[in-house]
């Protein structure tokens, strides 16, 4: 039986205007009135009714999967978008792409006119929400769960990779480095969380004046970064930034203010795009195995979403390092052993 919203209604004591409202997120109504609305509606099973039979047989075969993105102007999304394109329309499906923008509230606006809409059989979401909705669509996220105690029951899927700031770290340490520097913005906080708390499992200090983020992004932070460095006369020996186009801009000006990399300073990226190889100095940077994300994410299409099996909820894909030509041992211990 299919559940209404005038079932809803008549269960709640609330309009069939109020309930139209709370559940499609449209209108002036209470967050306390949205809640309850949502929770009878959930409890009777509106969001559980399968796409199955709201569906014909024939559309279904050919999945159509919706991506929420942050953005596509970076190289290490729209990298992971092209490819699960390239994978889903081989299926014979077909893909929608929707940009967030980093927002918090245009996701979850997002996956809940998909959820209405009925016309997708998953979502592929490369960012987390606050708060879990209801929805019958299975949501295959791209980052770690907040709280994996939490996701029994769920819906939601996670293929995530570490971040690998503790490889990062190592790398530097076993070449001497011990005044490490982090160059982010406003979406890598995550990253610079790590960052502490690794260089914490070395027994290493956190100098907050090697400690950069901003408001801008891409290669001009990079910029900012090591001229705040230099101005605060606080540069240090090596230095993690929170994506390769921050490196690139990080080394740029390093250069520029007449440090030597890696001579002077090694530096290190995260994502490792395809210009890594290219730049001068090649860019020793992070790498998730990128083809392990993608089966993993195909096969949960397959499995999961096309074939309603039950299949596992956690899934960590592997980091590398590529070390390259952007470290070496630091200089301080080079000379000491000269004077050896």
């Amino acid at each position: 039986m299919k559940i209404t919203h005038k079932m809803i209604a008549d269960a709640t004591g609330f309009s069939q205007s109020t309930i139209s409202k709370a559940l499609s997120s449209t209108g002036r109504i209470s967050e306390e009135t949205v809640a309850v609305i949502r929770k009878a509606a959930n409890e009777m099973g509106y969001y559980s009714q399968s796409r199955k039979t709201m569906r014909s047989r024939e559309s279904y075969l050919f999945p159509r999967i919706a991506i929420l993105a942050p953005e596509i102007i970076s190289w290490h999304y729209s990298n992971i978008i092209t490819k699960l394109q390239e994978q889903i329309e081989w299926l014979g499906g077909s893909v929608c792409i929707y940009v967030t923008g980093f927002s918090q509230s245009n996701m979850e606006l997002h996956i809940e006119q998909i959820n209405r809409q009925n016309q997708f059989d998953g979502i592929v979401a490369m960012d987390l929400i606050n708060q879990e909705i209801p929805t019958d669509i299975p949501i295959i996220y791209t980052i770690k769960p907040k709280n994996i105690a939490e996701l029994s029951g769920t819906s939601n899927y996670y293929v995530y990779s570490p971040i690998g700031t503790d490889l990062a770290i190592q790398h530097l340490t076993e070449l001497g480095h011990t005044q490490i520097g982090f160059i982010g913005e406003k979406n890598t906080l995550a990253k610079l969380e790590r960052f502490r708390k690794h260089m914490a499992a070395q027994n290493l200090a956190v100098n907050e004046g090697y400690i950069y983020t901003s408001i801008f992004r891409f290669e001009r932070i990079g910029h900012d970064g090591i001229q705040a460095f230099h101005i605060r006369g606080s540069m240090p020996t090596g230095i993690l930034c929170a994506y390769d186009e921050v490196a690139f801009g990080a080394i740029e000006e390093l250069e520029k203010l007449g440090y030597k990399v890696p001579e002077d300073v090694s530096v290190i990226g995260i994502n490792n795009i395809e210009y890594c190889t290219y730049f001068k100095p090649p860019l020793t940077t992070l790498q998730e195995n990128m083809t392990e994300r993608i089966a993993k994410i195909m096969e949960i299409i397959q499995s999961a979403v096309i074939n309603e099996k039950e299949y596992s909820h956690i899934h960590t894909i592997s980091t590398e390092l590529i070390v390259r030509q952007s470290t070496a041992p630091c200089r301080k211990i080079m000379i000491k052993e000269t004077d050896l």
